[in-house]
């Protein structure tokens, strides 16, 4: 017994082929993915959170052993104090930024308020985006649908 078969077109099917009559090429075989056409390979999709984060997420709540706030001797925190990682590393970063280090006064500053938005400018410092483009941009967002297609049916000028 071979491991192929003749089909009534006079072609070959290979061995667990599903369509009868239809020739398997055998170095495509591994490319094809091992679920139904029409179905996700990956249903749950990605994963929403990271093992790393989840378990700082978790750490973050827990106390400090007595033994570490004696090692970290942080101005204004006795050793025997019930607190959190979280205030703890709050509180490291309160007393960097206040001795002058530049990130942690950064990392205070963007937690507090917010990071900085920057302007996106080419290199001589105006904006990327022209202001006639961004403007037409607002108009064509605040369109129903009846003006988006009449928009679109009005022959472009300037184009070439």
């Amino acid at each position: 017994m071979s491991d192929e078969t003749k089909t009534p077109t006079g072609g070959h099917d290979t061995v667990g082929s599903t369509e009868p009559g239809v020739q398997r090429d055998s170095r495509l075989a591994g490319l094809r993915p091992p679920w139904p056409k029409g179905v996700s390979g990956n249903p749950g999709g990605r994963p929403k959170k990271k093992v790393i984060t989840e378990a700082m997420e978790q750490l973050a709540t827990e106390q400090v052993p007595r033994e570490v706030l004696r090692r970290l001797r942080l101005p204004g925190l006795r050793a025997d104090a019930k607190v959190t990682w979280a205030y703890v590393i709050a509180r490291g970063i309160a007393i960097s930024a206040a001795k002058g280090r530049a990130e942690a006064c950064s990392v205070f500053a963007d937690r507090l308020e917010g990071k900085v938005a920057q302007a996106i400018t080419g290199a001589d410092g105006t904006p990327l985006i022209p202001p006639t483009f961004a403007q037409a941009a607002v108009a064509i967002f605040g369109m129903n649908d009846a003006e988006l297609e009449a928009f679109v049916k009005t022959p472009a000028r300037g184009r070439r």
